[in-house]
């Protein structure tokens, strides 16, 4: 397998972070599929899963069949206004996806995933939607 992970803190509670990570309409920024992989035995589209654990702040998901992948996300809390984001993601060896390439998409939606949380709070802190 072909593991990546990537760290950023947020400026939200773990709460705030783990209500927009766990958004289904949110999956597509989250879940990344190994869509680009050279993969000459199969041509189907892989079909997916994710499990929530909110008590841990904590989601897994990943694909069955041919493309299996998988990730998680775990949310740690460092304070009351910050929080520690680590994703992982899972590919196996045999997917030709470019370390590069998949360690600047994980990279991305970290980022991602911070502007868009920090921003909701801060349009909730002064009443615009």
């Amino acid at each position: 397998m072909s593991e990546y992970e990537h760290s950023i803190v947020v400026e939200a509670a773990p709460e705030a972070v783990f209500d927009f990570v766990t958004n289904i309409q949110n999956a597509p920024i989250l879940i990344s599929s190994p869509s680009s992989a050279q993969t000459p035995e199969t041509e189907r589209a892989p079909s997916g899963w994710m499990r929530v654990y909110p008590g841990e702040y904590l989601m897994e998901w990943g694909s069955d069949g041919d493309q299996f992948y998988s990730g998680w996300l775990q949310i740690d809390e460092m304070d009351d206004t910050f929080s520690e984001i680590t994703m992982h993601l899972s590919y196996p060896s045999r997917l030709d996806l470019g370390a590069a390439s998949v360690d600047r998409d994980l990279q991305s939606a970290m980022q991602t995933i911070k502007q868009q949380v920090e921003r909701r709070l801060l349009n909730s802190d002064t009443g615009i939607l």
